[in-house]
């Protein structure tokens, strides 16, 4: 494909990605593009499996929130990477930051058979009770907030000396684990994202504990610092 013709491809996932699924007559009105052309692309991007075609409609196999700006999420090389991920596991993969205290699931690239995986965008979880939250703590600068007393379940960590006790472990690892912490029956990883030395982001995967054993954990691990590098990578380029 030519570069233009890449800009127009990414033109309909980025709208997809943000405005859900939508009939081929609304994508080209909305971006003022041939019929034709919407339809070539879509129907390549479909092959691709980075939409999905359901009914009359198509629909991105990734989501980002409108509001952020950010290199890793408007990269399509970024997506292609997390794409790899799934394709390689058949799990979900997340990208999270955090907001306010808060872990925020800002791009989420689902498993094919499973868009249901997209309903994490936006989701707010504490610190204390997921992978995620706990990898961004460990490799970034922010201190450690207010610690969740109520959510989560009973293998949560509520106490600040454990917890720190808890993120030593994780730097030695490189990674998190939430195991059954905040779903019972859910098993999560994350790596974080670095800049700088710093976790601006985190990747994480999570499944329930039958299809995510931990004799897969070292695998699935190794995979998510490698793309986490990768995606580094496209972040320290833009």
């Amino acid at each position: 494909m030519t570069s233009t013709t890449v800009i127009k491809a990414y033109r309909i996932l980025e709208y997809l990605s943000i405005n859900g699924p939508s009939p081929l007559q609304q994508i080209m009105e909305a971006l003022d593009l041939p019929k034709a052309t919407v339809y070539r692309l879509a129907e390549t991007l479909v092959e691709l499996e980075v939409l999905q075609k359901v009914g009359p409609q198509y629909r991105a196999n990734w989501q980002k929130k409108r509001p952020l700006h950010h290199p890793i999420m408007n990269s399509w090389r970024s997506f292609g990477i997390m794409q790899k991920f799934v394709n390689q596991f058949n799990l979900p993969i997340y990208v999270g930051v955090l907001d306010d205290d808060e872990v925020l699931i800002v791009q989420v690239v689902p498993q094919s058979q499973h868009p249901d995986d997209s309903t994490k965008l936006g989701e707010r979880l504490p610190v204390n009770i997921s992978a995620m939250g706990k990898c961004l703590i460990a490799f970034g600068k922010d201190p450690l907030p207010e610690l969740s007393q109520q959510c989560g379940t009973s293998y949560a960590i509520r106490e600040e000396a454990l917890l720190k006790q808890n993120l030593a472990v994780i730097r030695h690892k490189g990674y998190a684990l939430d195991d059954e912490e905040n779903v019972i029956g859910l098993r999560c990883l994350a790596v974080p994202i670095c800049v700088q030395n710093q976790a601006v982001a985190c990747l994480g995967t999570s499944a329930p504990i039958k299809n995510l054993s931990r004799r897969k954990i070292s695998q699935i691990v190794n995979s998510l610092k490698t793309y986490s590098r990768q995606l580094s990578n496209i972040m320290m380029e833009e």
